[in-house]
């Protein structure tokens, strides 16, 4: 699954997160079962804070 976020977006990256996520799914990308990346390794990885990943990963949760 690749992921990019936008810095200069109106969309907080929490939200871009969230989005990619849900898009991966329904295009088949992240399949059941598949492990998502880590909080660190995705804060890390793309230099956004980890309380920015967990509060999407949060959302994620409430989605369902």
């Amino acid at each position: 699954m690749r992921l990019w976020f936008s810095q200069a977006s109106e969309v907080p990256i929490y939200r871009q997160l969230v989005t990619q996520v849900q898009l991966a799914i329904l295009s088949g990308d992240l399949k059941p079962g598949e492990r998502l990346p880590s909080t660190r390794e995705l804060a890390r990885r793309f230099s956004i804070h980890p309380n920015t990943v967990s509060a999407g990963y949060r959302q994620l949760l409430r989605d369902g």
